[in-house]
């Protein structure tokens, strides 16, 4: 079987499980156990500790619910990735949406977007009717980006039926300020983060973006740090900062891998037996992007494989931390 069809069929086993639970009386499965018995079978042989690799799969895409609009001028992005979603900008334009990918066979979707200056997601509020509608209507896993949030703000959301929330995890406010141009300090990232667990948010996935400072490791470890204690991660995911062409660190020399291994080891320390994935936000050509793609043999890596997950619908490679 192709590596294609193997995760179409992976795919399908997901939908079916998910279905089932959405229609039933039972508690439906969790999304991030949603594998085939062969992965299953596979991961029993091996370490507890698995390292992840994701590549985005187009059965979950990313939608801007803010369209092209972002207050924020971050120094890595410069609204060049908000391009790449669909915009869904109106509660009637994100149900429409969600109906036409179900029918295309989707997963699920990415909720992403712009960010206001105080570092909550544009236009959030107004769409919480429509993604508790999308949550009624369809059987599509529904993973947001959080920005800050209040404490209320994490309760509607858990009624709203949010499958996933994410947000980065920053552990230095010198690199907020001079990255996001945000005024913050880690201590609201943490507060969110707390917020979200305490409204009992089903899954919650922080991510850490090794090198953000000028791709320099700064605050990584401080942020893995400040999580302990205040959620469990579903998944914690790792992504690179990519030097993007437009943007003010387009020139930037992008981390290499030793430190992207560096980072996933500390966090396997903090969080034993939690998974700990290679995001799709990454270098991807170069040498650079082609090692830090390969950072599991740095770590002593021998055991890959295939599956489909939540995290964004996609292809993985599975591999042991000695």
């Amino acid at each position: 079987m192709s590596a294609e069809s193997n995760l179409q069929s992976k795919s399908r086993i997901l939908d079916e499980t998910d279905n089932k639970g959405k229609r039933g009386k039972g508690t439906r499965n969790s999304p991030f156990s949603l594998l085939s018995e062969h992965t299953k079978n596979a991961n029993a042989q091996t370490s507890e500790k698995i390292f992840k690799a994701y590549y985005v799969w187009p059965r979950f895409p990313s939608l801007s619910m803010s369209g092209s609009g972002c207050s924020l001028t971050c120094r890595h992005c410069d609204h060049k990735y908000l391009s790449c979603m669909k915009p869904v900008t109106t509660s009637a334009q994100l149900i429409e949406t969600a109906r036409q990918l179900e029918k295309e066979g989707a997963v699920g979707f990415l909720l992403s977007g712009g960010c206001a200056k105080d570092g909550t997601m544009l236009n959030l509020p107004n769409l919480l009717d429509g993604i508790k509608r999308v949550k009624k209507e369809t059987n599509l896993i529904v993973k947001l980006h959080t920005g800050f949030v209040s404490r209320e703000m994490a309760k509607q959301l858990v009624e709203a039926g949010v499958d996933v929330a994410s947000m980065e995890m920053v552990g230095d406010a010198q690199t907020i300020k001079e990255i996001f141009n945000l005024d913050a300090a880690p201590e609201h990232y943490k507060e969110t983060f707390k917020s979200l667990a305490d409204a009992g948010m089903r899954h919650i996935v922080p991510h850490i973006c090794v090198g953000l400072h000028y791709g320099e490791l700064r605050g990584e470890f401080k942020a893995l740090e400040m999580l302990k204690g205040v959620c469990k991660p579903s998944t914690l995911v790792m992504i690179v900062l990519r030097p993007t062409p437009g943007t003010d660190l387009e020139n930037l020399k992008a981390p290499d891998a030793e430190a992207v291994a560096a980072v996933v080891k500390k966090a396997k320390e903090i969080f034993p037996g939690v998974e700990i994935s290679l995001g799709c936000m990454r270098p991807r050509s170069g040498k650079v992007g082609s090692r830090i793609s390969e950072v599991g043999s740095l770590l002593k890596s021998d055991f890959g494989g295939l599956m489909s997950d939540v995290e964004n619908s996609v292809v993985t490679s599975h591999i042991p931390l000695q």
